[in-house]
């Protein structure tokens, strides 16, 4: 059964802390979202200007089940010889494990492109990086993309 997303929070670094019991798996790429979370990569990534959100429900109070990320980066888009062009990028997303399969992560994804959308001016163009094993992702990710190729309006 999904859960429906309390609206999210943008967390600073001094909110953090909420995040120490935070667990999304126990495979190494599975570990990689929580291991930043909780160091010092998240400060830094608030520093250099990434949103991070954490995300709860109505029906679980007072328990992230997830968090999300927006942040900014330049990537070759037309080739290595290119010039690299400025996207905004999700660097970190996870869904706590006791969550899975609960379609929070599609929620999220949507907060992030909505988000995304309002910073324009940044860049059109949105990427995140999966993780080749994380086939649960891959799936949703050409789902998603399948239904909507022009998640900021491009």
């Amino acid at each position: 059964m999904p859960f429906a997303l309390s609206s999210p929070v943008r967390i600073t670094k001094n909110d953090l802390a909420i995040f120490s019991d935070f667990k999304c798996g126990k495979e190494d790429y599975e570990l990689a979202p929580a291991v930043w979370i909780k160091g010092p990569e998240a400060v830094k990534a608030i520093k250099d200007g990434t949103r991070i959100f954490a995300y709860a429900t109505a029906s679980v109070p007072n328990t992230i089940v997830g968090f999300g990320s927006l942040g900014k980066t330049n990537w070759h888009l037309a080739g290595e010889s290119q010039p690299k062009e400025r996207v905004q990028i999700i660097p970190f997303l996870a869904v706590h494990e006791d969550y899975w399969h609960k379609e929070i992560c599609k929620q999220i994804v949507k907060h992030l492109i909505n988000e995304a959308r309002q910073k324009l001016s940044v860049s059109c163009l949105l990427g995140l990086y999966v993780h080749e094993k994380n086939e649960y992702a891959i799936h949703a990710d050409r789902k998603s993309t399948r239904l909507n190729s022009s998640h900021l309006g491009i």
